[in-house]
């Protein structure tokens, strides 16, 4: 009778243990839970920022590419206008020419 009444209460020692070291674990994995929910809302912040940050540079990069766009037209109308009045010189000078070459100037 003795020995089975130590039995149990070796039974129920174990028992206790094990009970304990499984409150142990949860409060471990608990606390690991805790830390992933947090690593979860850091990682939803910089992704905001992150989100913002590139709507930020779109925005940015769309106003440089307007100015710049609008810089190469307005380089591309002075370019024309420069050969036309180039062109005109050009016929006005051949036509002095001309008119100098008709003048005897002997």
């Amino acid at each position: 009778m003795e020995e089975r009444l130590e039995r149990m209460e070796d039974m129920l020692a174990n028992l206790i243990r094990m009970v304990g070291d499984m409150k142990r674990e949860q409060l471990e994995t608990r606390q690991e839970i805790k830390e992933m929910k947090q690593d979860i809302s850091e990682l939803k912040q910089d992704q905001k920022a992150t989100r913002e940050d590139i709507a930020r540079l779109r925005l940015e990069n769309e106003k440089h590419h307007t100015e710049i766009s609008s810089r190469i037209s307005s380089n591309e109308l002075d370019h024309e206008h420069t050969w036309e009045k180039t062109v005109q010189n050009e016929r006005e000078i051949a036509k002095l020419k001309k008119q100098f070459e008709l003048i005897d100037f002997t």
